[in-house]
């Protein structure tokens, strides 16, 4: 129902005096009646009511008409429930119906009242005043049942509207759930980020030990005896990491005269790998300390070496 409807049947059911109470207050809000320059609250109700559906300055009277009932302090019933309908648009409806059932009260009220006094008037008279009436309340009762739909109307689509919050509530659970289960997944993630952090600092830790380790080796590699070795099988050099391993593989006359003196601090042979004479040979060659040994295992145990890992 809007403020104008409103209005018209709030001042229908106001007391006289309580109405031109409202009335004075709102000429000096702007209201007016026309043909009524002064005095606009003795104004005829049905005036009243015409006047509601005026605009001033853009609005219709009627909004100036509620405010001025809005601040009049009285203790009435009607009053109060148009006071509450202004301020709770979610009663309007049930304040509506009430207003609508105390209306209909009134009528029938009126109704016996005129029904009592129609006994000492003519008997045509008081029966088109009979008739008149209960064509008003027929229509106050249409009004009803409409505003009964309403209602009903308006708490179907309440309960449609429960049920999608019920329904919202229910994703934004799910989606919290969602979020601590990835809170928790990143969590663990980011502890093994942590985790695998920590192992690539002590992996370079670990390898720059190697890096100094390799550069020291290389240090003594620079420093070590350089040795001349006679073998037949490959020799690894690995497992002679403190000296300069240089290996021949076969026996030539030439050596004699191209291994000079001082050129290896040892030589090294593998004595079953040669014949005897070859080996006479090689243990003329010009150096201070010359190893024989029958194999590599023997040799590192005379040399010092790593055999099956161990050092010698």
């Amino acid at each position: 129902m809007g403020e104008i409807d409103f209005s018209k049947n709030i001042i229908k059911l106001l007391d006289t005096n309580i109405l031109q109470m409202i009335i004075k207050k709102a000429v000096t809000k702007g209201f007016t009646v026309q043909g009524f320059t002064k005095n606009v609250w003795m104004a005829p109700e049905a005036l009243i009511c015409a006047a509601l559906e005026r605009k001033k300055k853009g609005k219709y009277q009627s909004s100036i008409f509620l405010d001025a009932l809005n601040e009049t302090e009285i203790d009435d019933a009607i009053v109060d429930l148009a006071k509450k309908w202004l301020r709770d648009k979610d009663e309007r409806d049930v304040i509506e119906q009430k207003i609508e059932q105390i209306s209909l009260k009134k009528t029938e009220k009126k109704k016996k009242e005129l029904i009592i006094e129609g006994k000492n008037k003519p008997e045509d008279i008081g029966k088109e005043k009979d008739e008149d009436y209960e064509k008003e309340v027929q229509q106050l009762q249409i009004k009803n049942k409409k505003l009964q739909n309403t209602i009903q109307g308006l708490r179907i689509e309440g309960e449609d509207y429960q049920k999608e919050i019920l329904r919202l509530q229910k994703e934004k659970g799910k989606l919290g759930r969602q979020v601590e289960e990835k809170t928790y997944e990143n969590a663990k993630l980011e502890d093994e980020i942590g985790s695998l952090k920590e192992n690539i600092r002590r992996l370079e830790y670990e390898l720059d030990l190697c890096k100094q380790e390799n550069i020291n080796y290389q240090e003594v590699f620079k420093r070590a005896p350089k040795v001349l070795c006679f073998s037949k099988k490959d020799i690894n050099k690995d497992k002679f990491p403190f000296y300069n391993v240089e290996q021949l593989y076969k026996w030539s006359d030439a050596y004699e005269e191209s291994i000079k003196r001082d050129k290896y601090k040892e030589i090294w042979i593998i004595e079953t790998d040669f014949s005897y004479s070859e080996v006479m040979k090689m243990k003329r060659l010009p150096c201070d300390k010359i190893v024989l040994k029958s194999n590599i295992k023997s040799l590192i145990e005379k040399v010092g070496g790593v055999s099956n890992g161990y050092a010698k």
